[in-house]
């Protein structure tokens, strides 16, 4: 099998976080894309100082958000660059925001726990947003509809897919999950998950979700 390296470490090329990062290079930071990330999401690197979340890619940009050394369940945009010999990754919560790659690290284990999810579909559009029990359905045509969710379900025998049930006064849907990249058709963001939702009316609709974080000003 071959093998690659990223982050400083040796790993199945298979489940590399991003095949290969194109970097910019020359004075000015310049904007690249890489490959799509891969469905292992990243967690800052345990132990020391927090993780800085800074709004450009640059080592003296103002901080935006100080996450503690083990966070975990961090999501890449694909957007990487070089600056001064660093290299940053944009990391998407709910704006973005880039970290120093070398504060990073690959996370390949099962969720621990249940975690706030932004789940969004597009053709037509809808958005699912869950946090604990609360969960809100929306689309551009219908009002705000909340559900109560339970628990992630692991599936029994096979790793990464899960089963919420999401339950209303008319009703029992279900959130399935996948743990692969998903893309949304219109944003270049590598979801770490693949959703297929049937709404309590008994509507189905596919998806992406990743974990929801706090806001970025």
């Amino acid at each position: 099998m071959t093998r690659s390296t990223f982050f400083g470490r040796t790993r199945p090329s298979a489940i590399v976080l991003a095949a290969a990062l194109v970097l910019g290079t020359g004075g000015d930071a310049a904007w690249a894309q890489a490959e799509p990330a891969d469905p292992a999401l990243l967690n800052a690197v345990e132990g020391g100082d927090p993780l800085l979340l800074r709004e450009q890619p640059d080592a003296d940009a103002p901080v935006v958000e100080e996450l503690p050394a083990g966070t975990r369940d961090l999501v890449l945009s694909g957007a990487a660059v070089e600056v001064d010999g660093a290299r940053f990754v944009e990391i998407v919560r709910e704006g973005r925001a880039w970290a120093d790659a070398a504060r990073l690290a690959p996370q390949e284990d099962e969720p621990v726990a249940s975690h706030p999810l932004a789940c969004a579909g597009t053709e037509p559009f809808w958005s699912l947003a869950i946090d604990g029990e609360d969960a809100t359905f929306e689309t551009p045509d219908t009002p705000s509809t909340d559900w109560f969710a339970s628990e992630w379900m692991p599936a029994r025998g096979v790793l990464h897919r899960f089963m919420i049930r999401l339950g209303s006064g008319y009703g029992t849907g279900y959130l399935a999950l996948l743990r692969q990249t998903c893309s949304d058709g219109m944003s270049d963001i590598a979801y770490p998950y693949e959703a297929i939702l049937v709404t309590p009316g008994q509507a189905v609709r596919a998806g992406c979700c990743r974990r929801a974080g706090s806001a970025l000003p």
